[in-house]
């Protein structure tokens, strides 16, 4: 699959979305963190925040509940 490259502003969209998330997750990892496991550790916690988004939000029949039914 063939891809048009990105233009300088949807390049710079796609930086302004992703390096605040990066500083972030660098910010709270030992000083000398390789880049390498700074992506590996954003990926871990992107999944548990998608986990704990899924947890929050549960859909009951057609009607949509903020807070789980326990």
């Amino acid at each position: 699959m063939d891809k048009v490259p990105l233009n300088m502003e949807e390049l710079t969209d796609a930086a302004d979305q992703f390096f605040p998330h990066f500083d972030f997750v660098m910010t709270r990892l030992p000083e000398g963190t390789s880049v390498k496991d700074i992506l590996h550790v954003m990926d871990v916690v992107a999944d548990i925040g998608y986990s704990n988004r899924d947890r929050k939000t549960k859909i009951v029949g057609f009607v949509h509940c903020e807070d789980p039914v326990e």
